[in-house]
């Protein structure tokens, strides 16, 4: 049995793996993702394709591969339009690609280790963390202006593994720092960073941005709380002694996924915004995370651990479907949703 902090670092980084940004507009036709092209050396190179959901047919978005200059661990993002693809390697900085497959660019000034970058909803700009290969996690949050090129230190004592959040009108960030704490900061640096709450993990912001859910161990166990953006109006969602954690918000505001082992068994769960009806969402199968909401909220794409490998679903909450993808996390990862 692993620690309950060390589950909680495995989960979060699985919830990481999957924190993309969302297509705007209507129902979600496609979803986008990447697969590993084999390279020699030291090379990686990965080529993303589109998958149609109402043919189950999948098509390349790129004659050729999208070229990195060495093999290594690397956090993955796209764009708000799904054009481009952000890269933040451990040891070589932050990279951006097309999905055609002839444009890399790396950006001057983010040679430190660069982790976890997240858009901004308008696709103007990249937040990452940002830390020296010695000294611990003394990590910088960054943020680079993809039309000046310009980076800004914004904080620091940025905690890893726990996301990175944009307010919906791209102004505001939100982080956890090595204490657990949450902060707020403004995205331009114009202000100093406002602590909001104590003991806070895997933060979630609601999609109008008014309110955010986090995972706590201040009860004793891991339990959910909402409060308001601003940090007040605590108010507990789950009070179960097991361990309740990683919150997403769907896009519409209407239902919360979460990640449970209430039934001994870590499972998805959804449940409305004030703890109500909560339920798991497919009781079969093993270990179950990576959770992303599709841009209306009527979908839910997570993964299955079975048979020695991660196979993708996609649930209709409020039918209670669950089916397929038609792609699994060992061959096409970084999955996001598109409006096709």
């Amino acid at each position: 049995m692993f620690p309950i902090v060390l589950r909680l670092l495995i989960l979060s980084l699985l919830l990481i793996a999957g924190a993309l940004s969302l297509a705007g507009g209507g129902p979600a036709r496609a979803l986008a993702y990447l697969e590993d092209v084999p390279q020699a050396g030291r090379r990686v190179a990965h080529r993303p394709y589109m998958l149609d959901l109402s043919r189950g047919m999948a098509h390349r978005l790129a004659a050729e591969p999208i070229a990195m200059p060495y093999f290594g661990f690397h956090y993955t993002t796209w764009s708000p339009d799904q054009g481009r693809v952000a890269y933040g390697y451990e040891v070589f900085g932050l990279y951006l690609a097309d999905t055609t497959g002839n444009t890399l660019q790396h950006f001057p000034g983010t040679e430190l280790i660069a982790q976890q970058p997240m858009w901004s909803p308008d696709g103007s700009a990249i937040a990452y963390g940002a830390r020296r290969p010695i000294g611990g996690e003394a990590v910088y949050l960054m943020v680079v202006d993809l039309e000046t090129g310009r980076i800004r230190r914004i904080a620091e004592g940025l905690k890893l593994f726990q996301p990175i959040l944009w307010s919906s009108d791209s102004q505001y960030l939100y982080y956890v720092d090595t204490q657990q704490a949450l902060w707020s900061v403004r995205a331009d640096g114009a202000a100093s960073p406002r602590r909001l709450a104590e003991s806070v993990y895997s933060p979630a912001l609601a999609p109008d941005g008014s309110q955010i859910v986090f995972a706590s161990p201040e009860g004793g166990d891991f339990d959910l709380y909402r409060m308001d953006a601003d940090g007040g109006q605590l108010r507990s969602l789950t009070t179960t002694p097991t361990f309740d954690s990683l919150p997403l918000w769907s896009a519409d505001g209407r239902w919360i996924a979460f990640i449970s082992d209430r039934d001994d068994v870590r499972r998805l769960y959804v449940m409305h915004p004030d703890g109500s009806e909560a339920h798991p969402i497919y009781p079969a199968g093993g270990t179950q995370g990576m959770p992303m909401w599709s841009p209306e909220g009527a979908l839910l794409l997570f993964g299955a651990y079975e048979n020695d490998h991660w196979i993708s679903y996609i649930a209709e909450i409020e039918k209670g479907i669950v089916r397929p993808a038609g792609f699994n996390y060992l061959t096409g990862f970084a999955p996001v949703w598109m409006n096709g």
